[in-house]
């Protein structure tokens, strides 16, 4: 009887660790899901620091059909991020209420609607928090974004 008792409380610590773990995807999803809704003009909302740590490391993440991001590095006030933009993709109208964006253009052309300022490989740009932008890729871009707090 002591076997199938150890047995029946295995399985049942295994389904709380699925459903745990299921809930902790699930929450990280619904995180996941309002920068996205964000960063493609759904919502207007800033993007914070919850949100953009939500994104999974090292998994490429696409943000709409000419957007893909993939968090590099996690810490607790720093976030790395690569962006792969196709010419046309953008990240729509957005801010960051908590922490500083700053991003290097490696390769391509982007351009922020909000200033119409244009800028090309080896620039680097950086919005204080709660500063209002727009990045458009002019032409197909390569970024390198970090956030600090």
């Amino acid at each position: 009887m002591t076997d199938r008792n150890s047995y029946l409380n295995f399985i049942g610590d295994c389904r709380s660790e699925i459903k745990a773990s299921r809930e902790e995807k699930f929450s990280l999803s619904l995180e996941l899901k309002r920068a996205l809704n964000s960063f493609n003009g759904v919502t207007v909302v800033p993007v914070d620091w919850g949100d953009l740590d939500s994104h999974p490391l090292n998994e490429w993440v696409q943000l709409n059909e000419r957007v893909e991001i993939i968090k590099r590095f996690s810490s607790e006030n720093l976030l790395v991020f690569d962006t792969i933009m196709v010419a046309g993709g953008n990240f729509g109208w957005h801010s960051h209420g908590d922490c500083v964006e700053e991003f290097e253009v490696v390769s391509g052309v982007l351009k922020d609607l909000d200033t119409k300022t244009v800028y090309g490989a080896k620039d680097v740009v950086i919005f204080d928090m709660g500063v209002e932008h727009t990045p458009v890729a002019i032409e197909d871009c390569v970024l390198s974004i970090k956030f600090k707090r």
